[in-house]
């Protein structure tokens, strides 16, 4: 059954011109929904992270927005930490799914 796991290091590499895209422009914040934050995840995850410390201390500026559907279940606290174990270094803010 590992043919049907993501390759979260190809998905980056596949996505190229995202990720080159995004590195030039500039970054206020960023909305997650429908991501799981699983190990899968941590290449575009961290890939993201990358981009913003390119900004110096800009990257201190940026607001991550989680869902308040994994706020209510407690899941946002745990998204957290991984995101900031994988380099985040702003701020993070719940946003409202209705």
């Amino acid at each position: 059954y590992t043919y049907l796991q993501k390759d979260g290091e190809s998905i980056v590499q596949h996505n190229k011109c995202f990720y080159d895209k995004i590195s030039k422009g500039h970054i206020d914040n960023i909305y997650s929904y429908g991501f799981s934050y699983a190990g899968v995840d941590s290449a575009q995850i961290r890939k993201v992270c990358e981009i913003l410390d390119r900004g110096l201390d800009e990257s201190k500026s940026v607001t991550w927005f989680l869902n308040d559907f994994d706020e209510k279940n407690g899941n946002n606290e745990e998204y957290r930490k991984i995101i900031r174990s994988l380099g985040f270094k702003g701020e993070f803010k719940t946003f409202d799914t209705n």
